[in-house]
């Protein structure tokens, strides 16, 4: 979770991601231990979390995908803030804070629950949108290849 080693300092607490051939859509989420408060860190998890935010972004940008989106999970003890980086113009990213939520430690906070599943659900159908606009983007390619001989040459792609 926690980087103690110099090596492991600059990955993730967690990744999640879902393949398409060789590509990977990524959802980072950083860690803290609830009673883990470290001030000799190089940077805070927030600052991690934003630098691995930004690399799907640049991703998405060389694909030439619409609207690059990428969104990231920073946990500190039970306390969650999820995140989505947007690139607003050229060389100007733009982190939003999209929800906040407290993980549940007990059983009268069960009703935290709702909202937890509501945070995941965003996250996930960013990613489904994100799958979408890049197989959106692989069908226009296809239609504009000079290798294609006519329209019913192919069904699916």
């Amino acid at each position: 979770m926690d980087g103690y080693e110099k090596d492991e300092s600059e990955k993730p607490g967690l990744m999640l991601s879902i393949t398409d051939r060789k590509r990977k859509l990524y959802f980072y989420v950083e860690l803290k231990r609830p009673e883990c408060q470290s001030i000799y860190q190089k940077e805070d998890d927030f600052c991690k979390l934003l630098k691995q935010m930004k690399v799907p972004v640049d991703k998405q940008v060389k694909l030439k995908l619409v609207n690059p989106a990428s969104c990231g999970l920073l946990c500190e003890g039970f306390n969650s803030s999820l995140y989505k980086m947007t690139l607003v113009e050229d060389g100007i990213y733009l982190p939003i804070m999209v929800k906040r939520f407290s993980l549940i430690e007990n059983e009268s906070q069960l009703l935290n629950a709702a909202t937890i599943i509501e945070a995941l659900g965003l996250v996930l159908d960013e990613l489904q949108s994100l799958q979408k606009r890049y197989k959106g983007k692989r069908k226009k390619e296809a239609k504009k290849s000079p290798f294609t001989i006519s329209d019913n040459s192919y069904t699916n792609l």
